[in-house]
């Protein structure tokens, strides 16, 4: 019984310091909000959109997926996960298109009538792409935002002269449409995934100030990595962290076993079976 405890004793003191594979959570994740860029001259009352996942691609080959599935209030409080890891690209992909909305005038005299701004963009991703060493996370605060400050100008897609006739119908309602039946549809998206980009939120309060936008993101929009993700082979999803010694590994784990094969052959030889019992 005395070698039973010393054996159980050893297991329990067998600790090692692990290295964990590049994207693989430990300890306490971060956090991030979304948000969206404003227009020229144009703050939206409504910019939302629908995100089913997220995908963080480790610089090693792993990858973490991080399931949302829920309306995102781009001008409001939310929140998603942000995993543990060093990370070369983000993967946002969405159930639905970017709506913004909101009223604003031909002009800036006070005498002329509003237009209200219907946007609808559809993407099914915007693919964040960092410099080749990637960015870290762990436990810090992080800021997506869709689309750069002025990246659309709802004045100069209406001075557009290829509005559809649902589009100037609409707009004797003075309801401005942007859908994929306007000429730079194509364009606006091509800007939406492009310009978009996450930031470190240093403070943590869910917006990009002046001073963490002079930082700089520390991934971008990239379209052009959409064809890449579609093309790359699928990797394996990060697994719980290994390490090469102590008692994580199988040189340890056979070692410990040995003690526990010495102790029951002497135990056989006491009672005499592995005599009776040999082989000539």
């Amino acid at each position: 019984m005395k070698r039973v405890f010393l054996i159980a004793l050893m297991g329990l003191g067998c600790r090692s310091e692990t290295t964990t594979t590049q994207g693989t959570v430990v300890g306490n994740p971060g956090d991030g909000a979304m948000r969206s860029g404003d227009g020229v001259d144009f703050e939206p009352e409504i910019a939302r959109t629908t995100v089913s996942t997220m995908n963080w691609k480790g610089c090693g080959g792993t990858e973490r997926e991080i399931s949302i599935g829920s309306e995102i209030d781009l001008l409001g409080d939310n929140q998603f996960t942000v995993p543990v890891g060093n990370w070369c690209a983000v993967v946002v992909n969405f159930n639905d298109a970017l709506f913004i909305e909101g009223p604003f005038r031909i002009d800036d005299s006070e005498d002329d009538e509003e237009v209200w701004l219907q946007m609808e963009l559809a993407t099914e991703m915007t693919v964040f792409v960092s410099e080749e060493d990637g960015f870290d996370a762990s436990e810090e605060h992080f800021v997506i935002e869709f689309g750069e400050p002025d990246w659309y100008d709802p004045v100069a897609l209406l001075d557009d002269e290829l509005l559809s006739e649902a589009q100037l119908e609409a707009l004797r309602e003075g309801v401005f449409i942007v859908n994929d039946e306007h000429s730079q549809y194509d364009e606006m998206v091509d800007r939406l995934e492009n310009t978009s980009a996450l930031f470190v939120d240093g403070d943590g309060n869910g917006q990009i100030s002046e001073t963490e936008r002079d930082e700089g993101p520390v991934a971008q929009g990239d379209s052009d990595a959409d064809d890449a993700n579609d093309d790359a082979e699928p990797v394996e999803k990060s697994e719980a962290p290994t390490s090469d010694d102590g008692c994580g590994s199988s040189g340890a784990n056979a070692l410990l076993i040995l003690p526990f094969g010495w102790f029951w052959r002497r135990r056989l030889r006491r009672d005499g079976f592995l005599n009776e019992n040999r082989l000539d």
